[in-house]
């Protein structure tokens, strides 16, 4: 939307049904980290020269929805009304990575790759790295899915970098929330 607003963009699903648009697909919604380390920001987000910290891919909550588009019942307002008008809403995961101050790095530590010298390890994009293959977290990551499909109503997911978390995952993860 021209406001960068879940609410701004509700005002236009109408007109996406008018259209026989039939499903809905958001970039990442989560709350977004906001710390200032410009050694821990990607180097696009360096280039681009706004000195702001946000992305969309560099998570600090996944439980929320990030301020700058509005609130937790904002994205449940917006998943209602495209449900009311036959559409469905796909929500993008990061699942590879999270932002350098995120909750789940903190609470977690163990859901990290870590090298032989105990530093953690970061994706090209230098956000830290999920270790994929623990269960606990990958555990982690369904309660992340179930919460959006549960809580806000969520029709279903696009990962981004899926290729970083196991097929096995994914064969899991389908048959768990489909049922």
């Amino acid at each position: 939307s021209e406001e960068g607003t879940l609410k701004g963009a509700e005002k236009g699903l109408k007109r996406l049904a008018d259209l026989g648009v039939s499903v809905v697909y958001l970039i990442p919604v989560c709350e977004s980290d906001t710390d200032m380390d410009r050694t821990k920001w990607s180097p696009k987000q360096i280039r681009a020269g706004f000195n702001d910290p946000r992305n969309p891919y560099r998570i600090s909550d996944y439980f929320h929805v990030d301020p700058e588009y509005g609130t937790d019942q904002d994205l449940k307002d917006f998943i209602a009304k495209a449900h009311k008008l036959g559409m469905r809403v796909l929500l993008d995961l990061v699942f590879a990575h999270c932002g350098p101050s995120a909750k789940v790095l903190k609470e977690h530590p163990e859901f990290f790759l870590y090298d032989e010298n105990g530093n953690l390890m970061l994706t090209r994009w230098r956000f830290p790295m999920f270790d994929t293959k623990k269960k606990e977290t990958c555990d982690y990551f369904m309660s992340i899915m179930k919460h959006y499909l549960t809580y806000y109503g969520a029709d279903g997911f696009r990962c981004d970098v899926c290729d970083y978390v196991p097929l096995s995952f994914w064969e899991n993860a389908r048959r768990e929330l489909e049922q």
